[in-house]
């Protein structure tokens, strides 16, 4: 991880304008599997999601990669909202 603390707690400050997630629904999202030369299958999913939070609506973003060891990772987490607007 190469964000330091303080940068994580200014996206947590951000975050938390959302207030607490009331729904979370319409999950759309696909997995793709790649094979290369360098590293072998390669396995990633992407999926979108639409929240309700106290403050608002958002939506969330999540890109995956599985590791050799069958672990899931994050490539990319994001809400995006017109809260952050504000």
């Amino acid at each position: 991880m190469d964000e330091k603390p303080e940068q994580v707690d200014q996206l947590f400050k951000k975050l938390s304008q959302l207030g607490a997630m009331e729904s979370f629904g319409d999950v759309k999202g696909a997995s793709y599997v790649a094979y290369t030369t360098k590293n072998g299958k390669v396995v990633t999913a992407t999926y979108v999601a639409t929240a309700k939070f106290t403050n608002g609506e958002g939506h969330i973003t999540a890109r995956l990669i599985q590791s050799p060891s069958g672990e899931w990772q994050f490539l990319l987490f994001n809400i995006n909202s017109p809260v952050f607007l504000r």
